[in-house]
């Protein structure tokens, strides 16, 4: 919904308030998942979202990773690009130079989708074949975003209040507890004192309350909170979410992170490391982080974390870790390890080397354990 209200007229001067509001529930976007090959015969999953942008036009989400390995390769969109083109990337040189590692050219029919990779120099193209999946031990998940926006234009300046907040919920009727734990993560993200419902409806309202009460702010930029929740794993029970979240309040540049949570698809509960790992395990693993981070800058592995633009050579593990297929990832928010013009860092850990510290008799473990029998073979 748009309305325009003039405070005030004259020949050179010019009051203009928007309100923007998404009073009605958009349609939700699915978090697509295709299983198939690319290639002959290398077996592959596809995560694919469509995430609107504008009016006009739409940017895709896409990440797959190789069934033998399970290590997610992130897919850019060619927004200039016309139909589905992506950029392949496996990480940046010290320079923040994109390691361009493939280009995927591809259609979307239905429930399939067909296309070819090709190499960054253009001699070598595979076939990529996949059809939507969603086998036992996933979820079809879908995104419904909640947006409201308050601009005043006076002259030049313009002012005002902007916040959204797309959040995750399951289709299947019987995935109650899930659903309420995604819901939970949404609320908790825009009102962390937990008083809120956790329901689409308070959320819209508390959304519009506090973008209307800033509207008399003394302030002249647009204030901004984004929380957005995307997939990035889907199967063997486990769901794992990223809070891509930003905020803006004025200065040079805004703030962004990344927070993750993983969630047992069947019970909604939340996995904690401590409950997945024997003690001790925390000084090996920053070892290989430490060689992860500088392998995906393009660093020698003896070359200082300095010499990969951190602040220091030392690295330590936090709290805001991940599940993949293929392992368990850490991930570090802008300055709390580098510059912000690092952006956020992250890295993976394959189950080959930490399979030795997880706890026997868990699901976590039973994945790992068949993985790495397959990367044996």
């Amino acid at each position: 919904m748009k309305r325009r209200l003039f405070l005030l007229g004259a020949a050179l001067f010019v009051t203009i308030a928007l309100l923007h509001a998404q009073d009605e529930e958009a349609a939700p976007s699915l978090v697509r998942r295709f299983e198939g090959t690319l290639g002959k015969n290398l077996g592959i999953t596809l995560l694919f979202t469509e995430r609107e942008i504008s009016e006009s036009g739409f940017l895709y989400d896409a990440a797959y990773h190789y069934h033998k390995s399970g290590l997610p390769i992130s897919l850019v969109h060619d927004e200039a690009a016309e139909g589905f083109q992506f950029r392949e990337i496996a990480g940046y040189t010290p320079e923040g130079e994109e390691q361009i590692t493939g280009r995927w050219s591809i259609t979307m029919e239905d429930d399939r989708i067909t296309g070819t990779w090709t190499a960054p120099d253009g001699k070598k193209k595979l076939p990529i074949a996949l059809k939507e999946s969603y086998p036992a031990g996933t979820a079809k998940v879908e995104r419904l975003k909640i947006d409201f926006s308050y601009i005043e234009q006076i002259g030049t300046t313009r002012r005002g209040s902007q916040m959204d907040v797309t959040f995750l919920r399951v289709r299947d009727k019987k995935a109650q507890a899930l659903n309420s734990r995604l819901a939970l993560l949404a609320r908790n993200s825009i009102d962390r004192d937990g008083k809120l419902p956790a329901t689409p409806e308070a959320l819209t309202k508390h959304l519009r309350d506090q973008v209307r009460g800033e509207k008399e702010a003394d302030q002249n930029y647009i204030s901004s909170q984004s929380e957005d929740f995307r997939v990035c794993m889907n199967e063997s029970g486990f769901l794992t979410v990223e809070n891509a979240s930003y905020a803006f309040e004025g200065g040079a540049h805004g703030h962004h992170g990344s927070g993750y949570h993983t969630l047992d698809i069947a019970t909604g509960k939340e996995l904690k490391l401590a409950d997945l790992m024997k003690p001790g395990f925390e000084e090996k693993w920053a070892a290989l982080g430490r060689s992860e981070i500088l392998r995906s800058r393009g660093q020698k592995p003896e070359a200082s974390l300095k010499e990969a633009g951190l602040f220091d050579d030392k690295l330590e593990l936090n709290e805001n870790w991940f599940l993949v297929p293929g392992g368990i990832g850490f991930s570090y928010s802008p300055y709390e390890i580098a510059a912000y013009a690092m952006g956020s860092i992250e890295f993976t850990l394959p189950w080959k080397d930490i399979i030795d510290d997880l706890k026997p008799g868990t699901k976590v473990h039973d994945i790992a354990t068949k993985l790495v029998g397959k990367v044996k073979e």
